[in-house]
């Protein structure tokens, strides 16, 4: 039975294996997004002057604009629009104006229309602007030209917020998650909004009089307008470098002081897990520390995380290990902060995840404890940004999977020059704690099977010049890992490293070694604005580096090559609005000069002129040598494969929307197959979202790993690596509903049954060392338990390796926010599970089996509450 881990993904070998050159790819997008120092200024919106006046008396937040202080203040009107039309007049007028006092800083907007009919105004749940009319402003209070602050409101009254991490519209980060209010009122001649929003609740630094940069957006889906106050052009990649300047503001205190939030939890589980279910009480506290006006402290007690989205299933046949997305708070909310421009030196999920210590994750759905996590994030005046992240992990009550584990991670960021350069540094440690009696329930210690000290980190770079329209960036760091002989061997014979493997020389298996070390660099340059686009990136990754302790990381043993281009037009012609062509090459080879396949892609898209966007990709991959496919073993030809691919969908913002896309693949090893998903978004009632999301694939695998076994030929270093053709046949269906009662009152269902069915035929071993020939077996057994086979090598026992694995993994959320930053939570959870040693039906029928699969009810009823100490 194959692994079953607790995430999305397609992980199936053809797959990986067609698109090798995917991982030069990860890497040069981590280092064309990472690198530093600018030659050239930065452009602005060079008399573009907002001004904000102090509130005598504080404006009443109801959305309707009849304060005294509105009629004092200057209004901004010079708007254009963006979209459908650079630079055009707006459809619509509308107005802003700033405000403040001591704590608050006020928004003021008027955004006319042609009466209530006119005004998009869909009810959402908090942080969720979905296709209603929205005006939102953003700040940048460094003026570093970099970063910038987003505070956005629906005209259904819906409050939405992000910080921009770079000087990029689109580089979002929506863990960012202010306490702030607003209101709206939707009236004869369109909407007025109001926004007041704690100076608290922002970075900026200490000085009398303040100059910020400041940028406002006003969008209406229903006819797919984008207005600015600031346009950035179309071909240029850019943002806070484009704002306009809020003055007018002086004699404010940004001090955080302390915010709590403690919070009391019961839960309820029923159903037919081993331990019978029961009913649980915990308590814990989060907290918020401002530590000046520009840093702040989080620290986290026993935090719970019940009310996140469970991880949808995904049956995993590669030896890699799947990557989670992050859901946490805690961990999201400034992870920019800690996240470097190279390497994945920190996972957060690494931090209370499944126990390591276990061969087969899915044997232990319980993470490990958090006892306690601390969190130090902010920014100098003069430019320094910081970020520090400490926890401490134990072992469930009952079990003995994890020791105690001390996690440390910092980051240091300096930026500098007015293109938003930067050079930073980071760090990520752990050591774990074993008792003399640590073992796992097969006896074997802990310490045998976890390194007890790990140890990451580097320099990166990024210089930005031109305007940002150029880029030349780089990374260089390493790693070291400590423990038992026992446990740096696991290290060694993992699939990140296969130190094992017979022909290689330029690595060894030594079972006494305690420690291990590995180093890893890049460099990039990049044009990334303008009609065309480029990029070049050289690479390497020491056979002895090792991530996986608190970081992630794929296969070590790596260097790599990879360069691409793209013509893009960004601006509506007659047949289109937006169009791009672009090619890319990427090439291999490890530390002993074996060279992997070459890959080769061709991509193109088109938005045409009613906003719906097509794409389409073909790549080619050579054939050339694996060194993972034998897992551990020699090396293996691959033969030459091919993938094409396309996608399809309608315009952002209608209340209809849909997309599909679809991927055939072919190799000629017998791989064979696709993959169609599809996400179909439908906005039913102003109230109501709902989404289906399905994904169908059928594939074939013609060179699947299944085992190494003892009793070899020579020609194979005494052992026998076999292989068969895998039929893959999976259907997964993800829906989601979204009913809100109110911006602060939703009620949420996430539900995805999962089937995936697997059958092996045309079995046999590799013939030789770089070579993709089979010695045939015969199948002379074939029961629910064994699979017995024989060939010219002698005979082979191995479990039966068909399966059929069925999931239903669902959660129901109501979320109110019944005071602001206070929640009550109330949460249904289903965790579905089945299986069957042979492949039956994959479809509908599957569907339906897991609907109706054994499992576990778990109910939570969470109450946070937010305590703000001045």
């Amino acid at each position: 039975m194959p692994r079953v881990d607790r995430a999305r993904a397609l992980c199936y070998e053809a797959a990986m294996s067609a698109r090798r050159p995917a991982s030069a790819s990860a890497a040069t997008v981590a280092v064309a997004l990472a690198a530093t120092a600018a030659f050239a200024g930065t452009p602005a919106a060079a008399g573009k002057r907002a001004v904000a006046v102090r509130a005598a008396v504080a404006p009443r937040i109801d959305g309707r604009l009849d304060d005294a202080v509105w009629r004092a203040a200057p209004f901004v009107h010079d708007f254009a629009q963006r979209e459908p039309h650079e630079g055009a007049a707006p459809l619509r007028r509308t107005e802003v104006a700033f405000a403040y006092d001591d704590d608050y800083l006020y928004v003021g907007a008027r955004m006319y229309a042609r009466g209530p009919d006119d005004v998009q105004a869909v009810v959402t749940r908090r942080d969720d602007s979905g296709s209603a009319e929205r005006i939102i402003v953003s700040f940048d209070p460094f003026l570093d030209r970099r970063t910038a602050y987003s505070f956005a409101v629906t005209a259904a009254g819906v409050r939405v917020d992000w910080l921009h991490t770079d000087d990029n519209m689109f580089a979002r980060d929506y863990s960012y998650n202010p306490v702030w209010d607003a209101a709206v009122h939707v009236g004869p001649h369109g909407w007025t909004a109001e926004m007041k929003i704690p100076f608290s609740q922002l970075r900026f630094p200490r000085r009398q009089h303040h100059a910020w940069g400041v940028n406002i957006n006003r969008y209406r889906p229903q006819d797919n307008e984008d207005v600015f106050w600031v346009v950035v052009p179309k071909g240029v990649v850019a943002w806070s470098s484009w704002f306009g300047e809020l003055a007018g503001i002086a004699g404010i205190r940004g001090e955080r002081g302390a915010e709590l939030l403690p919070y009391a939890a019961a839960e309820a589980r029923i159903g037919e897990s081993a331990d019978g279910g029961g009913v649980d009480g915990r308590a814990g506290i989060d907290a918020k520390i401002g530590l000046g006006s520009s840093f702040t402290l989080d620290a986290t007690v026993n935090p719970d995380f019940g009310q996140v989205e469970a991880d949808p299933a995904v049956v995993n046949l590669s030896a890699f290990e799947a990557r989670f997305s992050e859901q946490r708070p805690f961990f999201v909310e400034g992870r920019q902060l800690l996240a470097g421009l190279g390497p994945a030196y920190f996972y957060s999920r690494r931090i209370g995840g499944a126990p390591r210590a276990l061969n087969d994750l899915s044997a232990s759905p319980q993470p490990t404890r958090i006892l306690g996590a601390a969190k130090l994030t902010g920014r100098t005046r003069g430019g320094t940004s910081a970020g520090a992240l400490a926890a401490i992990t134990s072992t469930l009550p009952d079990r003995t999977f994890d020791p105690l584990q001390a996690f440390g991670v910092g980051r240091l960021q300096r930026e500098f020059g007015p293109n938003a350069s930067i050079v930073g540094a980071s760090i990520a440690a752990v050591e774990r704690t074993f008792g003399d009696d640590d073992a796992v329930d097969d006896g074997t210690p802990l310490a045998d099977l976890l390194p007890r000290a790990a140890v990451s980190g580097g320099v990166d770079w990024r210089l930005r010049f031109s305007g940002g329209e150029y880029e030349v960036g780089g990374f260089a760091g390493g790693s070291s890992v400590h423990g038992s002989a026992a446990a740096i061997e696991a290290v060694q014979r993992s699939s990140a490293h296969y130190f094992q493997r017979p022909d290689q020389s330029h690595v060894r298996l030594d079972p006494a070694r305690r420690s291990l070390a590995g180093w890893t660099a890049a460099l990039a340059a990049r044009k990334r604005s303008g009609h065309v686009r480029a990029f070049a990136t050289v690479g390497a990754e020491s056979p002895g580096l090792e991530l996986n302790d608190v970081g992630l990381l794929h296969s070590a043993d790596d260097a790599f090559v990879e360069a691409g281009a793209s013509f893009e037009e960004e601006h509506p012609t007659r047949w289109t609005r937006t169009w791009r062509v672009g090619a890319s090459i990427a090439q291999e080879w490890n530390f002993g000069g074996v060279r992997k396949p070459l890959g080769l892609e061709v991509n193109a898209a088109v938005e045409l002129p009613n906003y719906v966007a097509i794409d389409v990709f073909g790549s080619y991959r050579t054939a050339g040598i694996d060194d993972d496919a034998t897992r551990g073993g020699p090396l293996m030809e691959v033969g030459p494969a091919r993938e094409l691919g396309a996608g399809i969908r309608n315009r952002h913002g209608a209340r209809t929307s849909w997309s599909a896309s679809a991927v055939a693949l072919s190799s000629d090893t017998g791989d064979a197959g696709w993959i169609v998903q599809a996400r179909l978004s439908a906005i039913p009632a102003d109230r109501l979202q709902i989404q289906l999301e399905p994904a169908w694939t059928r594939v074939r695998v013609g060179r699947q790993y299944l085992a190494t076994v003892d009793g070899g030929r020579d020609e194979t270093f005494g052992q026998r690596y076999v292989f068969a053709t895998v039929a893959r046949r999976e259907l997964a269906v993800t829906a989601r509903v979204k009913l809100a009662l109110t911006p602060d009152l939703a009620v949420e269902l996430f539900a995805q049954p999962f089937a995936s069915a697997g059958d092996y035929t045309a079995f046999g071993e590799l013939a030789a060392p770089r070579s993709r020939e089979l010695i045939e077996y015969e199948v002379v057994a074939d029961t629910d338990d064994e699979l017995a086979l024989s060939g010219a090598g002698g005979s082979v026992v191995l479990p039966q390796p068909d399966f059929t694995v069925l999931s239903l993994r669902s959660t129901l959320v109501v979320r109110w926010e019944f005071a602001p930053g206070s929640t009550l939570f109330a949460v249904w959870q289903q965790d579905r599970a089945d299986g069957a040693p042979r492949a039956t039906a994959a479809g509908l029928s599957g569907l339906g089996d897991a609907v109706s699969a054994p499992g576990e009810h778990a109910i939570l009823v969470k109450l946070a509450y937010w305590w703000p100490i001045r």
